[in-house]
């Protein structure tokens, strides 16, 4: 008999990509392929920006839950994206779009920003996921000068349809 295991319900298709490519079977704590197969390993202590061997490297840090369903984290708009993988390590999923490929109703406040049909089309959007237990948080960035920084924020419960 097949022993069966519960619906997963993902908030858009990146997210379920995103587990895909992971090779995970559905949202939650990020999981290193070789601990998934009961292999022995150390923390990716670059993901942190620490060196290895650094007794003194921070783990990343964990944001939390939404509070309710869906949310921003205005605190996060104007960080780096290298101060964001310093804070949160490396993410569950990246992906590159332009405002011309945008925007589901997940992408939507980007719009808030470049407005379609003003000039965007070429605008480079970077899209940061970190998934954990029960909810995902995702970042937008976009380039100002020389550097990539977050320009809107989404943490979310899993399941939640946009």
């Amino acid at each position: 008999m097949r022993n069966w295991r519960p619906i997963v319900l993902f908030a858009c298709a990146a997210q379920l990509a995103a587990c895909r490519a992971s090779g995970r079977d559905g949202p939650g704590e990020p999981v290193d392929a070789a601990a998934k197969e009961g292999a022995p390993t150390e923390p990716d202590a670059s993901a942190s920006g620490a060196a290895k061997g650094d007794d003194a490297a921070t783990p990343p840090e964990v944001p939390g839950p939404p509070a309710s369903g869906v949310d921003e984290l205005p605190a996060l708009h104007g960080e780096t994206e290298a101060e964001l993988l310093a804070r949160f390590g490396a993410p569950t999923s990246r992906r590159t779009f332009t405002m011309a490929e945008c925007c589901t109703e997940f992408e939507i406040e980007l719009y808030n920003t470049y407005r379609p049909n003003e000039g965007h089309d070429a605008v480079e959007i970077h899209e940061w996921t970190w998934a954990y237990t029960g909810y995902a948080l995702t970042v937008w960035f976009h380039r100002q000068g020389d550097a990539w920084l977050a320009l809107d924020t989404s943490i979310y419960d899993d399941g939640v349809e946009f």
